[in-house]
C-alpha cells in the first residue's frame, strides 16, 4: 500500500512540475532570431555555432579542405567576415560586451584572436 501511494504521489508531482515548468521556461527564453545572420560562404562546412550572451550575434566555426595541403583548415565567420585560416580553432566565446575571442593554432604556434586581430604567437595558450 505504501509503495502505491508513493508512486501515485510521484506521478502527480511529476505532472504538476511538467505543467508548471513549460510556461516558465518559455517566458524566460527570448525567441532566437537568426534572420540577420550572414549566410555561410559557399564551399565551407559549419563545425559549430556560437551565440553572443544577448543572442543577437552569431559566430560560425567553419572548415574547408585545403587541396594543396590535403587537410582541413578552420575559420571563424563573424558578421559577414571570414577570418584567417588556422590548423585549429578552439574556445570561441563572446565577452559580456559582445566581443568575439578565441584561441587558434597555426603550425607550432598558438594565438589569441580578439575581434579578428591576432595576438603575437605563443608556444602554448
Amino acid at each position: 500500500m505504501q509503495k502505491s501511494k508513493f508512486i501515485s504521489l510521484f506521478l502527480v508531482l511529476h505532472l504538476l512540475f511538467a505543467l508548471c515548468a513549460v510556461p516558465i521556461y518559455a517566458a524566460e527564453e527570448p525567441a532566437l532570431n537568426l534572420t540577420g545572420a550572414a549566410p555561410v560562404p559557399e564551399g565551407y562546412q559549419v563545425r559549430d555555432t556560437v551565440l553572443s550572451p544577448d543572442k543577437q550575434k552569431t559566430a560560425y566555426i567553419l572548415f574547408k579542405k585545403d587541396e594543396e595541403e590535403g587537410r582541413d583548415r578552420f575559420y571563424v565567420f563573424f558578421q559577414g567576415e571570414l577570418g584567417r585560416p588556422y590548423d585549429a580553432v578552439n574556445n570561441v566565446v563572446f565577452s559580456p560586451e559582445g566581443r568575439l575571442v578565441y584561441c587558434a593554432k597555426k603550425g607550432e604556434k598558438e594565438y589569441f584572436v580578439l575581434d579578428g586581430k591576432e595576438s603575437p604567437p605563443y608556444d602554448s595558450v
